[in-house]
């Protein structure tokens, strides 16, 4: 990385000449820290054993290690970025200021760091790549768009000297994709070749480095090198290689752990092992344990600690064993020439009880011959990572990176298991091969014991050096073209035996949460979906709808849900009606909850509600596209040799490449209408029907992929013309067709347009872009001339009368809908006139209608505000716009000027009839107006109590802060406050319990604000108010989701924050045991903590005695 920001990299000389006039060396150097935090010594990289180094993403990483990122670059090498495929991800500094300075830093797959044999060869500049982000640079390509998307060319990176592009992958140094050379050497890119930074990017990454924003200019500051840098030639000192013990996986107390030390500038005088109270001292140790220090070598020990603990659970975690050294152990040093003889806060960690963790794919792993092939699906960070695929058509495997599972004996063949069988370290576990030809088999032409039927895989998985056991749950269809996973579970106890479906505790699982429109296109739903129940039964019922055990919120109208007993753990979910808004804007998603009473045995806490969605179509169509030529969807040998598109719809995801002298088409396992007995694409001509008769061909290996032209293969050349397609929508296949053009000597391939029907199953013609169905009403919006047989889809201008048809679009800048917003209109005497809102997706359009008036509008009262926007139309003509949380006026062919004014009652000139202020507003001249004042205003109008003299003494004046001035009598605004600190709230909470918020810190003259933190998710789902900072606030309790870890955030108001805290995690539950009454109002003297109903017996006095409610008086 130091050779890549100082421009003296090896790969400089295979710069493309367009761009070496530019290379920049930036000027910036890394070097790992000598002292921690703490000024305690340290060789710059932590070595941390953790499962929660399994997954980057998950923010309890950083909150596991994370130095002061305004002194320190942190960067947390892990297992996963993501918890897949990810290689690496780093924030910009304005998105790390305040409170979210726990995001900053880089997060990277081992996989992508090093050049040392450690990294894969296209990703060893990841770092490289990621600092620049950490220092403020985007991607070339702007960051508005993804990379390849063309809508690239229409954003900036902000950097002068690096060319419009939509980015690369590969290393195809001649492209062109915004009409000028790329740089696709350039380190921003994402191609497999990059080697340098530009003059441009060099002057806006020192830029960043020299502003206080995120603390970029006080790490490289002479003040910080002081701290984190050796500043002394010589100094004696010993550097803690971990910083914790910890308990021996038997979870029974016992400690049997180690932590090495390593000494810089010093050495040990002789090996073996110290004698206590002689060469060291240990103090704080838990009961039942001792300590030991054996010297290695001259400059490395081995500290033990043994024994066995009685209280060993994760709250019971130590930080204060202290090691204190003498001087004798070391060679020629005297004590007071040690830098750190002592650490103080070493600390010890103990394990939770094992259980069984239960993992739901929700949206089930499902892969599907002609569809998609390969799925990765994980059992969490404790847990092992799985995949299944299919290849050569026919075999299906389980992918196991290398962990066994239960096999027949001398076989590959995964054993389908019945619920309750056990595995364990009994089991017979078979590993699978080196590469995918020899992973584990699901289903083949050889082995059907799968085929047509749900059953479980037993596994074994190795995590920090031991076995674990755990099952999945898949399903094969009966013709073997489909497979699913479907759930699974692993013992988290080390070589700990687990049954077949065995849970810790009752939970529910679901398959896919989507729910399609059925064929007909109607509004009514033809999904099905089945919820199974681990660890306890369903009751007895035949059927039932919703209101009676069950309820579900936010169906659209026309639909009603039904629940069906299939069996003690499973029901089925499914809709009766028809929605009368079902075009693909009413997509909708909707929440699903259950009464405790439907199911036995359950606990207090288990999650006994879902999400879900509904998934509406257009109206059946044909639908055409012409690419842009700008686009750039073409490849050429020699020139680009790939290039991946997309419809934007379903799976249809394709690529055009060159290899090995053949044009081919990348289908990603979808099939394409090929010539009989080969994998060559078929030329289709105008006119040529595509339908389930045609011939298709599928091929999931890379050099089978359909083939467009090669030197034994020629159709195309010198042709514009088509290939028949079909993909997934919806889990169900459509047919279309895509128009190449092929040069003559077959030496380029560009992609022209294309189309698709979007009713399922049903045929279109190459070339075809309008359906022969639709509607045949001329006068209707969407008639269609060429249709033939009318589909009753017609849609009428809305007719609204004398009143006014008024036309509101929406927008949601993150496409999940307005989260509960809505835009609400109202007249000016407050009627409401309209409550509009987007239910789903990034935008959408409505019409309604409005009598000439004036009318107020208000946006909000969902989550999200800061994504909602919206503008309304008049006759084409914008009447208003706004974004979430903003109010207005707006006319309807109406003066609303009367309703216009100063609408401050403060000001001079306060109209009470004003319903928008239109910033008319004047004030008198606030100041001091006394003469003999020391800050008297000559201009001042009004006094504003601010005067002070010169026998004041400024300085705080408020008791509670932190540097209170006695002998202050005038506030010079330099008060400092303690830090904000959420006290502890109960770990398990019920729905609608008051849980009273208290808190310390803060300037108690302002307002706080408090929010709900989902744990899981990392995001706040609900805000708890502005509130004064009082120390206290009721919250009656409310979440959207059951089950899960929430906590409490607390911030100074207004943003940004200058303190800050986040409470203890909590956990709601749906159905609680009885109330527990007594007195809930914490400033009452006899308050009970564990209360949950007040009962009205709170008491607020305590007599001479301090007895609450006594009556004793002082005589």
């Amino acid at each position: 990385m130091n050779e890549d920001f100082s421009a003296t990299n090896a790969e400089l000389s295979e710069v493309h000449p367009n761009f070496t006039g530019i290379v920049a060396d930036v000027g910036m150097g890394f070097r790992l820290a000598d002292f921690d935090p703490n000024g305690q010594p340290t060789t710059g990289i932590n070595r941390i054993q953790s499962e929660l180094t399994y997954n980057g993403s998950d923010i309890a990483l950083k909150q596991l290690v994370q130095w002061d990122p305004t002194m320190y670059l942190n960067v947390w090498v892990v297992h996963s970025s993501d918890g897949g495929n990810g290689s690496a991800f780093a924030f910009y500094p304005a998105d790390v200021e305040g409170s979210a300075s726990i995001y900053d830093g880089v997060v990277s797959s081992y996989w992508a760091v090093g050049r040392t044999e450690t990294a894969v060869w296209t990703h060893y500049k990841i770092l490289t790549h990621e600092v620049g982000h950490w220092a403020n640079l985007k991607h070339t390509w702007g960051d508005q768009s993804g990379n390849q998307s063309t809508a690239g060319c229409g954003f900036d990176d902000a950097v002068e000297d690096t060319p419009n592009t939509i980015g690369n992958t590969g290393c195809d140094l001649e492209a062109i994709s915004c009409g000028s050379p790329d740089n696709v050497q350039n380190y921003m890119d994402y191609s497999n070749c990059s080697n340098m930074f530009t003059q441009g990017q060099k002057e806006r990454m020192l830029a960043t480095m020299c502003s206080d924003v995120a603390g970029r200019n006080n790490i490289w500051s002479p003040e910080n090198h002081a701290l984190v840098f050796l500043q002394d030639d010589f100094l004696p000192r010993m550097v803690y290689l971990q910083t914790s013990f910890s308990e021996s996986f038997s979870n029974d107390g016992s400690v049997d752990s180690e932590i090495g030390i390593e000494l810089l500038d010093l050495t040990f005088g002789a090996t073996g092992t110290l004698v206590e109270g002689v060469d060291f001292n240990s103090e704080n140790l838990p009961a039942g344990t001792s300590l030991s220090v054996v010297v290695v070598d001259s400059t490395h020990a081995t500290v033990y600690l043994s024994g066995q603990v009685a209280n060993h659970e994760t709250e019971d975690n130590l930080d204060n064993l202290e090691l204190h050294f003498t001087a004798n152990p070391f060679d020629g040093v005297a004590f007071e020439d040690l830098y750190n003889p002592s650490n103080t806060n070493l600390g010890l960690t103990f394990l939770d009880p094992y259980e069984i963790v239960f993992v739901d794919l929700v949206d089930d792993a499902h892969n599907f011959f002609e569809g998609r092939r390969w799925t990765w699906f994980t059992m969490g960070s404790g847990g092992a990572d799985f995949g299944f695929f299919h290849y050569d058509l026919v075999n299906i495997k389980l992918e196991t990176y290398g962990n066994g599972a239960v096999c027949y004996p001398g076989t590959s063949n995964l054993t389908p298991l019945a619920f309750g069988d056990l595995v364990g370290p009994e089991s017979d576990i078979t590993e699978p091969g080196p590469w995918y030809p020899n992973q584990l088999d699901l289903s083949n032409p050889t082995y059907t014991d799968w085929n047509g039927q749900t059953a479980y895989a037993g596994v074994q998985f190795y995590r920090n050096g031991n076995a674990h056991y755990g099952w999945i749950r898949m399903r094969v269809s009966e013709d073997g073209r489909h497979y699913y996973a479907l759930d699974m579970a692993y013992n988290e106890q080390p070589d700990g035996p687990i049954a077949m479906g065995q849970v810790q505790s009752p939970v529910l699982a679901y398959t896919q949460t989507a729910f399609h429109e059925a064929f007909d296109n109607d509004g009514s739903i033809s999904s099905e979906r089945n919820i199974d129940l681990f660890g306890a039964t369903w009751t007895a019922f035949d059927s039932l709808g919703a209101g009676s055990g069950f309820d579900t919120s936010e169906l659209p109208e026309g639909l009603s849900a039904q629940i069906e007993r299939v069996s003690d753990a499973r029901i089925r979910l499914s809709f009766a009606g028809q929605a009368s808004a079902h075009v693909d804007d009413d997509d909708v998603s909707f929440n699903i909850s259950f009464d405790s009473s439907l199911l036995s045995d359950t606990p207090n806490d288990m999650a006994l509600s879902r999400s879900m969605s509904l998934d509406f179509a257009d109206p059946y169509a044909i639908e055409y596209v012409v690419v842009d030529s700008t686009e750039g969807i073409a490849i050429a040998n020699p020139g680009n040799n790939w290039k991946y598109f997309s419809w934007n719809v379903g799976d249809a995801n394709f690529g055009l490449w060159y290899i090995n002298g053949h044009f081919r088409l990348e289908t990603y396992s979808k099939s394409g209408v090929s010539n009989e007995g080969s994998n060559n694409l078929s030329a289709l001509q105008e006119g040529d029907t595509i339908h389930s008769e045609s011939h298709w061909t599928y091929f999931s290996e890379l050099e089978t992929q359909l083939v467009i032209t090669s030197p034994t293969y020629t159709d195309w050349n010198g042709q514009t013309t088509y290939a028949g397609v079909k993909f997934t929508m919806a889990e169900r296949f459509h047919y279309g067709w895509m128009r190449f053009e092929v040069s003559e000597d077959g030496d380029m391939v560009r992609l022209v347009d294309y189309a698709y029907n979007r009713k399922p199953g049903e045929e279109i013609l190459a070339g075809q872009i309008y359906a022969t169905y639709g509607c045949t009403d001329p006068l209707a919006l969407n008639f269609n001339p060429v249709a033939v047989d009318d589909d009753g889809t017609c849609t009428y201008p809305l007719d609204c009368g004398e009143d006014n048809v008024l036309s509101l679009h929406m927008f949601d800048s993150y496409g999940d809908g307005w989260n509960g917003n809505a835009l609400d209109i109202s007249t000016t005497e407050g009627e409401l006139m309209q409550s509009l809102t987007l239910n789903s997706g990034s935008g959408g359009t409505t019409e309604f209608c409005l009598p000439d008036g004036c009318y107020t509008f208000g946006a909000g009262g969902g989550n999200y505000l800061g994504e909602i926007s919206w503008e309304l139309f008049l006759d084409s003509v914008s009447v208003a716009s706004g974004a979430g949380g903003e109010s207005g006026l707006f006319s309807v062919n109406s003066d609303c000027s009367p309703f216009y004014g100063c609408t401050d009652e403060q000001a001079f000139n306060h109209d009470p009839n004003a319903l928008l202020d239109d910033g008319s507003c004047s004030y008198p001249v606030m100041g001091c107006t006394d003469p003999i004042a020391l800050n008297f205003a000559a201009d001042a109008e009004e006094d504003d109590g601010s005067c002070y003299y010169d026998y004041d003494v400024l300085g705080c004046t408020d008791e509670s802060a932190l540097n209170h001035n006695p002998n202050a009598t005038y506030d010079d605004g330099s008060c400092l406050y303690p830090s904000l600190t959420l006290d502890d709230v109960a770990s398990e909470w019920c729905m609608g319990d008051t849980l009273w918020i208290s808190w310390s810190g803060g300037n108690p003259n302002t307002d706080v604000y408090l929010s709900l933190i989902d744990i899981n998710a990392n995001a706040a789902v609900a805000s708890l108010g502005t509130v004064d900072n009082t120390g206290l606030h009721p919250w009656v309790v409310a979440v959207s989701e059951a089950g899960i870890p929430y906590r409490i955030y607390l911030a100074e108001h207004p943003y940004p924050p200058s303190s800050w805290d986040y409470g203890n995690p909590f956990t709601v539950s749906q159905d609680c045991a009885p109330a527990v009454l007594g007195c809930t109002d914490p400033l009452a003297c006899n308050f009970e903590f564990d209360a949950t109903e007040d009962d009205g017996s709170c008491l607020f006095t305590t007599d001479a005695l301090g007895i609450c409610g006594g009556d004793c008086v002082a005589d």
